[in-house]
């Protein structure tokens, strides 16, 4: 994709931005690399010349679109074992603390695609978003966001919102990285697989170990999931009721997703099971079902046509099969700011971790981090 954020063909997106597997799982990452150092050194650079200023201010920041992107806000520790997807909830006050500070609109995803298009956006345009529909959105978030008047978009996979049940795989990593606080130990085995805590890396290939062997067995309904993740939990030593009971890796209930201020929260799509088949049949069926799933929870279906693709992935095919099932825009992982001719299908964004340094957030609103060379963000 080029620096500007332009039109990309679907083949182009580039694998190595989009979150892989391992991240979506919230494996630690690694120390600092130099390439961020010398990000971090430019950063400073232009802040400190004036350059961010320069660049919020400019009818080229004016005429394009940035597009945040949040998973969970965390309710309890979940920030501290899946780094990559949680956010402390006095980090996500800091970050819109500083949209209001910095005078940035925050708009409507749906209102803000068709002004991007038509060349009408307001000076600082960013669209809210966040994956998923964890619970922690109605509880932490949303609050929040009232407390500011700043609108957002809930993409909303509806397996877990039909299921109340932790998550999985999410909850798999969990339940490794809380075992690894107390005992740097092989803590027994599931399956003959070992369930090794002793380090990041080895929870992280306890996980896709096991995950792996779900899916080599076919088991992929939540309620069997479920109880091969309390199996888990059980040999680990650790109490899975209790993480039931306060509701960590669950989605939103039906009521909860109907009790949102309509004016303030737009909930869309984001596939029912939270995977995209090969197959366009199968596909179809994840956003009917996703649809219906939605319609149960008071949305009005025929406006239920922005979506965001699982984990990232975006194959060259998806974006003819979601235009063909009424789907208007979707977004990536990929990241990038939105101008006019960029495919509505095809929108880049930027995810925002607790790895992410105030400058670092303050570069990408202000479109100044946009303007680096697409491998150098």
């Amino acid at each position: 994709m080029a620096a500007h954020g332009g039109t990309a063909a679907p083949e182009a997106l580039e694998p190595e931005s989009v979150p892989s597997e391992v991240v979506r799982l919230g494996r630690p990452r690694a120390s600092v690399s130099s390439t961020e150092a010398i990000k971090a050194s430019v950063f400073a650079v232009g802040r400190m010349s004036g350059l961010f200023s320069v660049v919020r201010n400019s009818a080229w920041r004016s005429s394009r679109l940035m597009i945040l992107c949040y998973h969970g806000i965390s309710q309890h520790d979940e920030h501290e074992a899946l780094r990559d997807l949680f956010v402390p909830a006095g980090l996500f006050r800091q970050r819109m603390l500083a949209l209001r500070k910095g005078g940035y609109n925050v708009l409507r995803l749906g209102d803000a695609v068709e002004r991007v298009q038509a060349g009408t956006l307001p000076r600082r345009s960013v669209v809210l978003t966040f994956d998923d529909g964890f619970v922690d959105f109605s509880r932490i978030a949303y609050p929040i966001l009232a407390e500011f008047g700043f609108p957002a978009t809930v993409y909303v996979s509806t397996e877990y919102v039909e299921n109340q049940l932790p998550a999985f795989p999410a909850i798999v990593t969990y339940l490794l990285w809380k075992a690894g606080l107390r005992s740097p130990a092989t803590t027994g085995a599931i399956d003959g697989i070992a369930l090794r805590v002793e380090s990041a890396d080895a929870q992280a290939d306890t996980a896709q170990r096991l995950i792996a062997k779900l899916e080599t067995d076919g088991i992929s309904d939540a309620s069997s999931r479920d109880a091969f993740a309390a199996r888990v939990a059980n040999e680990l030593g650790i109490d899975y009721g209790s993480i039931r009971e306060r509701r960590l890796f669950q989605l939103m209930t039906h009521e909860e997703i109907r009790a949102l201020d309509r004016k303030l929260v737009d909930v869309q799509l984001h596939t029912h099971r939270h995977m995209q088949p090969a197959d366009e049949t199968l596909f179809a069926r994840e956003i009917a079902d996703n649809r219906r799933s939605l319609s149960d929870a008071g949305m009005d279906p025929a406006q239920l046509d922005h979506f965001c693709y699982p984990n990232g992935e975006v194959r060259s095919e998806l974006p003819a099969w979601l235009e063909h099932d009424g789907v208007r825009s979707a977004t990536t992982c990929v990241p990038g700011i939105v101008d006019s001719s960029c495919s509505p299908l095809l929108m880049p964004r930027f995810v925002d971790t607790q790895f992410v340094s105030p400058m670092k957030f303050e570069a990408w609103l202000c479109g100044a981090a946009a303007l680096l060379p697409s491998r150098s963000r």
